[in-house]
């Protein structure tokens, strides 16, 4: 495989732009719940659309996850999957969250129809992107944000609870908070008796806002506005969880060991003194058949941290395999190769550390390596 660089200013240029930066399919899926949300005085068909609406939006579209598939045929069924995979378990989530007293806020008359866009919709959608820029803020954008969520959840909750005590309320709520302080409290007691289990930062957000919500079931525009800041987070949060496989990893993360690919000692040539490639080098790699129990769908090769070689096993089996790489005339700098199994869905299981080709010709001794 070759290619050759053309430097910018040669007519070069991407003239299609990416659709997750036009906000084109935001303004569609915003667009569309605010009209069902005017049209509509059922707080179900507003509370469910909305929520799918969201959910299918971050999972395909504004965070997708990064899926390695073997063909670009094969990019868009595989969104789909993660998409649905991720709207279930939300769905799931926020079906009982609407029970438990979400119904309360979205049952306005049909007069407060725009009033309900405004104070819950609307913050809904905005706050659905906000983990999005603390992913990689700096440690002070991150602190700043941090006392921020902190002042307004604290203010929250202080206003909520005076008129959840107002409405006669509060004694019920207080029960609620006792009993879920209660299995919060026995998870994390188990989350420190395994020694092997963490809560992501999207699990903490889910957590959070899910203990939250049900603190929001007024009718007033404090409980509106929190509720839609709230909802959005947390629906944001499951669709980057990524479905009921990223629910677990969210709540168990266990430390498995990686096991890397057995390398034979490489072949070296010359490439002689005819062609193109002459004075060059060639290296190439063979690799022993992986251990049984491994769950090796293929295996990846990086040459100075760039992948530049992915082969499957149900094409070639492992052993069958060869990486050839080719040194020009004239370049005398080492390349560093490292070389990992990949598992279901294309995903790396981890890289080996990097075997060294010196510019002299010579390969590094090491282990893993001859």
């Amino acid at each position: 495989m070759s290619f050759v660089v053309l430097p910018a200013g040669e007519g070069v240029r991407c003239t299609s732009p990416d659709p997750r930066g036009s906000y084109m399919t935001l303004a569609m899926s915003v667009g569309f719940t605010v009209l069902l949300a005017l049209g509509t005085t059922a707080p179900a068909v507003v509370f469910v659309a909305t929520t799918v609406a969201a959910s299918v939006h971050v999972a395909m579209v504004a965070d997708p996850p990064d899926l390695s598939v073997e063909s670009s045929a094969a990019l868009l069924p595989a969104l789909v999957a993660n998409a649905v995979a991720v709207l279930l378990p939300t769905l799931l989530a926020a079906g009982l969250l609407y029970k438990t007293g979400l119904a309360r806020t979205l049952s306005v008359e049909a007069t407060a129809a725009v009033e309900k866009t405004l104070f819950w919709l609307v913050p809904f959608w905005v706050s659905v992107g906000i983990p999005l820029p603390l992913r990689s803020g700096s440690a002070t954008i991150n602190l700043a944000a941090t006392v921020l969520t902190a002042v307004a959840v604290a203010a929250l909750v202080t206003v909520q609870t005076r008129t959840l005590y107002r409405e006669g309320r509060l004694v019920g709520y207080l029960a609620f908070y006792a009993a879920a302080a209660g299995v919060v409290g026995v998870l994390a007691l188990l989350v420190l008796l395994s020694g092997g289990l963490a809560l992501q930062r999207e699990g903490w957000v889910v957590l959070v806002a899910g203990l939250l919500l049900p603190l929001t079931g007024t009718q007033t525009r404090v409980g509106m506005v929190g509720q839609g800041v709230l909802m959005g987070v947390f629906v944001g949060a499951m669709a980057r969880g990524g479905g009921v496989a990223g629910l677990f990893e969210m709540v168990v993360v266990r430390e498995q060991e990686v096991v890397f690919p057995t390398v034979l000692p490489p072949v070296i040539e010359w490439l002689g003194k005819v062609g193109d490639l002459a004075g060059g080098m060639r290296v190439r790699f063979k690799f022993l058949e992986a251990q049984k129990g491994v769950g090796v769908e293929g295996i990846s090769v990086l040459v100075n941290d760039v992948e530049r070689y992915r082969g499957w096993v149900a094409e070639r089996a492992l052993e069958e395999q060869v990486f050839a790489w080719t040194r020009a005339k004239g370049i005398v700098g080492d390349e560093y190769f490292r070389f990992g199994f990949l598992r279901e869905g294309g995903q790396v299981l981890g890289y080996s550390e990097a075997g060294t080709w010196f510019g002299n010709g010579s390969w590094s001794q090491g282990a893993g390596y001859w």
